[in-house]
């Protein structure tokens, strides 16, 4: 049975906390407890962007203008953020599933792709520059 609380304007909205209590099982941006929650989320789709939609046609011939030095910080921050983001996506895969809020497990969901994706745009910009096979192998061998 799914439980709805009404406010002051008599609208009635999902009695659903974030974390405890009993989830209803609705992804409902019509009723959310919380006004926050659907902001976020459109927020988000609305900054979101994609590898393939940036040119990327010059990214080698800049790359190639670089010190040898300049060249490893490029590679190694790429590298990193790469890293720090697939960490990320397994975190808030983890502390996703002990929300009970629907809505609010749409955003982390939401934010969990974008994890993804901007590691996918780190390996599109190392692969650009012709140098993600030589840094994806090189962590992979440190780890």
């Amino acid at each position: 049975m799914v439980r709805y609380i009404t406010i002051l304007c008599g609208k009635k909205i999902l009695d659903e906390k974030i974390f405890g209590g009993s989830p209803t099982g609705f992804v409902d941006f019509n009723r959310s407890k919380y006004r926050w929650d659907t902001n976020i989320y459109d927020l988000m789709n609305a900054n979101t962007w994609f590898p393939s939609e940036v040119n990327t046609s010059t990214e080698k011939k800049n790359f190639n203008n670089l010190t040898d030095n300049e060249q490893s910080i490029y590679k190694m921050t790429f590298a990193q953020f790469s890293f720090n983001d697939s960490a990320q996506e397994e975190y808030l895969c983890d502390f996703r599933r002990l929300a009970n809020n629907r809505l609010v497990k749409s955003v982390l969901s939401l934010q969990i792709m974008q994890e993804v994706n901007h590691s996918k745009s780190y390996a599109v910009l190392l692969d650009a520059c012709g140098n993600s096979d030589e840094v994806f192998t090189r962590i992979s061998f440190a780890l």
